[in-house]
């Protein structure tokens, strides 16, 4: 969208947490071609990641990204366990 602000552009504009929650319907919606199993569904995934390594700042700004699309992941898949992406385990969200 042309912006060059790695810190807080994505985590605040309206349009890339709207392109996130897309792909997010789409990697959780996928249906294995092999198992016919959509990973929303799949036993062997344990945990999803919202993200390697998020770097938001301030912080807040990424503790409410994470709620955010944490929450929207559980809503599209209630099944699994999601994480933060983040090394720090105080960040890490499980349900």
């Amino acid at each position: 969208y042309g912006s060059d602000d790695k810190h807080r552009f994505f985590f605040e504009d309206p349009r890339t947490k709207e392109d996130y929650r897309t792909w997010v319907r789409e990697v959780v919606g996928h249906v294995n071609a092999l198992t016919g199993v959509a990973y929303r569904d799949d036993p062997t995934i344990l945990a999803w990641n919202l993200m390697n390594e998020p770097e938001a700042r301030p912080g807040w700004l990424q503790d409410r990204w994470i709620s955010e699309m944490a929450a929207y992941v559980k809503s599209v898949d209630p099944n699994h366990l999601v994480t933060s992406g983040q090394a720090n385990v105080a960040n890490h969200l499980s349900d």
